[in-house]
C-alpha cells in the first residue's frame, strides 16, 4: 500500500519500514577501539564497518565517521601532517578525503567527516577507512594508552535516507 501526495511524493511500506522521501530509513554503526600506527606516507587501512543492505536502490547513504589521531608528539616543532579517505568496499571508490589534518607540534585531533553516497544497488555496502602520515612521521589512529583528549574509539556510521 502506497499514499500518493500530489507534490509527487509517495509514503509507502517497504520491507515493513516506512518510506518516504528524506526520511531515515536505517543506521549501522561500528564501532572501533583499536589503533593503527602509521609512519609512512602509503595510505594504510584503518578499520572497515559493518555492511548495509539498502532498501532500495535509489536511496541514499550518509557516511558519518569519527577517528581521534595523534601526530609527532615529540615537541620537536617538526610539522606532521596525517590523511584519510573513506574508501567503498565493494567499487574501491574513493568517496571522500580529508584533507591534511594536524598542526605544529604536539596536538590530538579529533576528525570528523561525513560523505553522501549513492552506490545504485541495494547491497550489501561496507565502507573502510585509510590513513597515512604527509611526511612519514610517526601518526596514532585511535591513539593508545588513553591519552589525554582521547577515548579511543572511532566510529563509521551508516544512515540510509529515502529518496
Amino acid at each position: 500500500m502506497a499514499v500518493y501526495f500530489n507534490n509527487n511524493v509517495i509514503l509507502q511500506q517497504i520491507n515493513n519500514k516506512l518510506h518516504a522521501p528524506g526520511i531515515v530509513i536505517q543506521t549501522v554503526n561500528t564501532l572501533n577501539t583499536a589503533a593503527l600506527q602509521n609512519a609512512t606516507t602509503t595510505p594504510a587501512d584503518y578499520f572497515t564497518s559493518n555492511s548495509i543492505t539498502m532498501t532500495k536502490s535509489t536511496n541514499r547513504l550518509i557516511i558519518e565517521w569519527h577517528v581521534d589521531l595523534r601526530t609527532n608528539d615529540w615537541g620537536d616543532g617538526v610539522w606532521n601532517l596525517a590523511y584519510m579517505d573513506l574508501i567503498h568496499v565493494q567499487s574501491g571508490a574513493q568517496l571522500a578525503y580529508t584533507g591534511y589534518i594536524g598542526e605544529y607540534t604536539n596536538n590530538i585531533k579529533h576528525s570528523h567527516r561525513s560523505a553522501v553516497h549513492t552506490p545504485g544497488s541495494v547491497g550489501p555496502h561496507s565502507y573502510k577507512l585509510r590513513g597515512w602520515s604527509y611526511s612519514a612521521l610517526n601518526t596514532s589512529f585511535n591513539g593508545t594508552g588513553g591519552w589525554v583528549g582521547n577515548d579511543n574509539q572511532s566510529y563509521i556510521r551508516i544512515t540510509e535516507i529515502g529518496a
